[in-house]
């Protein structure tokens, strides 16, 4: 019975590392690339997960650490390679959904507009959860397209409006005060 305790942590943590994919990367943003580019990523599990001491790169440059951020679960984080979130959709001419986490890596490498490139996620332990190469030239400045990514990793792609793949999930903690104060107000009207 010991070593199930364990065995269940482990696999807990496994899933819960696994659950944190990109969905998109806008690699060619109109304008200058270097500051306007971004991915997306999703948590597609069912708790939050705490990314802090997570790094992303493209497949030639080095890695650059996240931050301290947590992603709740269905929840996306954009991140940035230098503007801010307001800049950035009005360059892809696209809204990020508000419930949509935001953060900018400025040192993050700018991903490439021709031949492939790539998207590499790995956690604290330096443990690569997610590889996805892609065609760059999949993504436009005219009219602006991003790319999506397979949620499971692999390589391929396909053009998609930007933003499209972020999800407008809140985050638990916002739905649960939101059910809070309707039930004050039910409680109040009695």
């Amino acid at each position: 019975m010991n070593i199930l305790k364990p065995l269940a942590a482990f696999l807990t943590a496994s899933s819960v590392h696994s659950a944190i994919v990109a969905t998109e990367v806008g690699n060619n943003a109109p304008g200058t690339d270097s500051d306007n580019e971004d991915v997306v990523l999703l948590n597609t599990g069912t708790t939050a997960v705490d990314i802090t001491g997570y790094d992303i790169t493209d497949d030639t440059l080095g890695w650059d650490e996240i931050g301290t951020i947590t992603v709740g679960a269905g929840q996306s984080l954009v991140i940035s390679t230098g503007a801010d979130r307001s800049t950035l959709e009005s360059v892809w001419g696209q809204t990020i959904p508000s419930a949509a986490k935001f953060v900018i890596v400025s040192g993050l490498a700018a991903y490439n507009n021709t031949g492939t490139d790539s998207v590499i996620l790995r956690d604290a332990a330096d443990t690569t959860i997610y590889s996805f190469s892609f065609t760059a030239s999949l993504g436009s400045d005219d009219p602006p397209t991003s790319i999506e990514l397979g949620a499971t990793g692999g390589s391929g792609g396909t053009s998609i409006t930007p933003f499209s793949t972020v999800s407008n999930v809140p985050e638990p903690t916002a739905v649960f005060l939101g059910s809070l104060g309707v039930l004050a107000l039910f409680r109040r009207r009695r």
